[in-house]
């Protein structure tokens, strides 16, 4: 969110470098280079910290959701899969190829 914030603030710095709202020497300008200038700050920091964030917390569902899967959880749902699959398939069907 802050990443593409700074984006949008460059952006209308540049607008206003072309003329609108008053050019290059308007009060208008003069904000947009301070909002620029702090957006800077948040594109260069909290960018990438979000990045690794996001890159980190993904693994962990990843890892985790395997470690559920093969918990006691779902011990009786794999027990009726097991028995279902069992009744569904014909006999000697692993010779079949």
């Amino acid at each position: 969110m802050m990443d593409n914030r700074e984006g949008s603030r460059g952006q209308r710095k540049k607008l206003i470098e072309d003329g609108n709202y008053g050019g290059s020497d308007s009060e208008a300008h003069k904000a947009a280079v301070v909002g620029d200038t702090a957006g800077d700050s948040f594109r260069d920091t909290a960018g990438p910290a979000f990045n690794t964030l996001i890159k980190v917390v993904n693994m962990m569902a990843i890892l985790f959701s395997v470690l559920i899967i093969h918990s006691d959880l779902f011990k009786e749902q794999r027990r009726i899969w097991n028995i279902l699959n069992q009744e569904s398939s014909p006999p000697n069907s692993h010779l079949i190829f």
